[in-house]
């Protein structure tokens, strides 16, 4: 009996040793030494202090092509591209009030459906 455990103590002792072995070794490189992979997220970041010249255009055709690109870019960071589905304000009008001259109302609608 102590000879059959022995030989899996001896065989647990070599496993153990083998993953030692491979926990030291060295890892897969991907790139050669020295050279970083091509990755946007390891590249300096950018911010406001840097060197942005404004390109201005040299014709009113070209102002138009700027001029759409640049109302794409403002509606796209609303999250307004694409325009979203007009639908009913169902407004609502209460707590009018007669003054001089003018009329005040309390009103609510819905900007978006069931909003």
């Amino acid at each position: 009996m102590k000879r059959h455990s022995s030989c899996h103590f001896a065989l647990l002792s070599l496993f153990i040793a083998a993953l030692a072995l491979e926990a030291i070794a060295e890892p897969p490189q991907l790139t050669p030494d020295g050279e970083l992979p091509a990755d946007s997220r390891l590249e300096p970041l950018t911010d406001l202090d840097g060197y942005f010249p404004l390109n201005v255009p040299t014709s009113k055709a070209r102002w138009e092509i700027r001029a759409e690109s640049i109302r794409r870019r403002i509606l796209v960071s609303q999250g307004l591209w694409p325009m979203p589905e007009a639908t009913q304000l169902n407004p609502v009008i209460h707590g009018e009030q007669e003054m001089d001259g003018y009329t005040l109302s309390k009103v609510y609608f819905e900007s978006m459906p069931g909003f």
